[in-house]
């Protein structure tokens, strides 16, 4: 175990030198455009490397994951689907399409599902086995979603991902599911090349790298992989819950709220949710002023803060009703936030210096 740490970080660096000089001759290279203000052509292979180190660390440590032939059959599939979509720029309603596929294929042909909500009102948990499909389809939807919409300031994807994948594992080995955790922490250091070169200015030395749709995806995928077979007793072997469904939420919570308020505000005003604009909490940060690394600053603090309630609150076994109108309060109290943030900037009562960010636009 002690090894298989470092040797991952080996293997995701040298799967990014190895990917990036095909990026070029594959056409997987972003561009700047008007939606785009970086520089120069960017190897959009973050996500690609990701899953080639998990493929393989899996195929050598067959018990590293649960239920590991599932996940490498539908890590491949979203990770050819993100790459597609990186080099042509596919239809959000064709990515929908196959991540339904998908939850039904993972629910009907292989009992991977979220079944058990958990105590979410005070009344007892909450079962959904008749709606088990509905429910995993909107848990893989959302997690995919929101990270993609997240992926638009240089080092936020990789790290709002790591602390949730964090955070996971210090659940899981409290609960002494080694296993689950040991995982997450592999997850993590396959994400600190990418985050290296991803921060990086691009040099002879270290080559800039994005994550691309491939990535964000991957990485909704996997967050949600964990996050079912630690919370579904007889999942893999489970015997207890190691992670309450609730406190994923906070978990998550820094993509989650921003997704949820970006597709209720798009939603209200007749507009298509994966209609593309700059109104992100990442775009909101720069617009009051922020430069790019102080927003990742920012915002990855919430997100630790966040996640670092979540855990206390299950250690103590806060009741999970609590839990939840605390979030529902949350995310209320974010969108008035965020609603006057976005009045304000209108009416221009902030008149920052424009800034720039290198990483493409959010959907």
């Amino acid at each position: 175990m002690l090894i298989i740490f470092p040797a991952t970080i080996v293997l995701a660096s040298f799967s990014l030198l190895l990917l990036s000089k095909l990026s070029f001759s594959l056409g997987l290279v972003d561009k700047p455009s008007q939606r785009k203000r970086h520089e120069g052509e960017v190897p959009l292979i973050g996500g690609i490397s990701f899953f080639f180190t998990l493929s393989f660390l899996c195929t050598v440590i067959p018990n590293l994951i649960p239920n590991h032939e599932m996940y490498l059959i539908g890590g491949l599939i979203l990770t050819l689907l993100g790459a597609v979509d990186d080099r042509f720029d596919i239809r959000a309603s064709t990515r929908i399409v196959m991540l339904i596929a998908l939850s039904v294929w993972l629910v009907s042909a292989q009992n991977i599902s979220l079944v058990n909500l958990g105590d979410l009102w005070g009344y007892g948990n909450v079962s959904v086995e008749s709606w088990d499909v509905l429910f995993t389809m909107i848990a893989l939807i959302g997690a995919v979603t929101a990270f993609n919409m997240v992926d638009g300031v240089d080092g936020l994807l990789g790290m709002l991902a790591s602390i949730t994948l964090l955070s996971l594992s210090v659940l899981f080995f409290i609960q002494g599911e080694s296993r689950l955790a040991v995982f997450c922490l592999v997850c993590v250091c396959a994400l600190v090349p990418f985050l290296m070169c991803n921060l990086s200015k691009g040099s002879s030395l270290v080559m800039k790298i994005f994550m691309g749709d491939s990535g964000s995806t991957l990485l909704g995928f996997t967050i949600v992989w964990m996050f079912i077979h630690g919370s579904q007793v007889g999942l893999a072997g489970l015997t207890q819950v190691a992670v309450k469904p609730v406190i994923v939420l906070w978990l998550i919570a820094v993509p989650l709220m921003d997704m949820g308020w970006v597709v209720l505000r798009r939603v209200l005003k007749g507009k298509s949710p994966f209609k593309a604009d700059r109104l992100h909490l990442h775009h909101i940060c720069m617009r009051l002023g922020l430069s790019s690394t102080q927003t990742l600053i920012v915002l990855s603090s919430i997100a630790i803060l966040l996640a670092a309630f979540g855990v206390w609150a299950q250690t103590l076994n806060v009741k999970e009703s609590w839990m939840m109108w605390g979030f529902l309060s949350l995310f209320v109290t974010y969108c008035a936030l965020m609603h006057t943030l976005k009045v304000m900037i209108k009416r221009r009562v902030f008149r920052p210096k424009r800034k720039t960010c290198t990483t493409p636009i959010s959907v």
